[in-house]
């Protein structure tokens, strides 16, 4: 039970990555998906400052100089990591400059991934997943995921395994 209930969300994370490496173009501000969909964004996720839409520098700069310093960027996971590669003209603030260009090159590193992933899947290289291609990637990436998260090796996956797997992933850890 637990091996389908986990390939179904891998399955379904492998769909979404395969949609987000797709260049779409952005939902106008007028339809009302974008609502519908913050409206259902689980209230944790939300909670979490690397998850927030929105200005990043209004939301982590306290002192309101328009820059986030080494400080603010400290409860911010991603951002206290990488703040030294952030921070290119070494001034010890991130602009938003600064910042627009990380998120840039971030972005551009996880298309290239997902495009990677679906390239690997697609074994006939015709440029499409069939049926058959899309679970043959999404049981490799589960068999991946389950190895990683089974920490004592015994071949179970505990909630606690599952925790500490999520927990890894949201601190900067490297997915499945």
């Amino acid at each position: 039970m637990q091996v389908k209930v986990i390939t179904g969300l891998v399955a379904g994370l492998f769909a979404a990555g395969i949609a987000i490496a797709q260049s779409t173009p952005p939902v106008p501000a007028s339809t009302s998906a974008a609502p519908a969909a913050a409206a259902t964004a689980p209230a944790d996720r939300m909670a979490r400052p690397h998850h927030r839409h929105g200005n990043p520098i209004a939301q982590l700069d306290k002192d309101k100089d328009g820059a986030i310093s080494r400080a603010e960027a400290a409860d911010h996971p991603l951002l206290s990591k990488g703040f030294d590669a952030a921070d290119t003209n070494k001034d010890g603030k991130l602009s938003k400059e600064e910042l627009q260009a990380t998120h840039d090159a971030m972005r551009s590193k996880h298309q290239e991934r997902h495009e990677a992933s679906f390239k690997a899947a697609d074994k006939d290289g015709d440029g499409a997943l069939s049926l058959q291609e899309a679970e043959a990637a999404a049981r490799e990436r589960t068999a991946r995921m389950f190895e990683r998260l089974d920490a004592n090796k015994d071949g179970k996956l505990t909630q606690e395994e599952m925790r500490a797997g999520r927990g890894h992933h949201h601190k900067g850890g490297k997915a499945g």
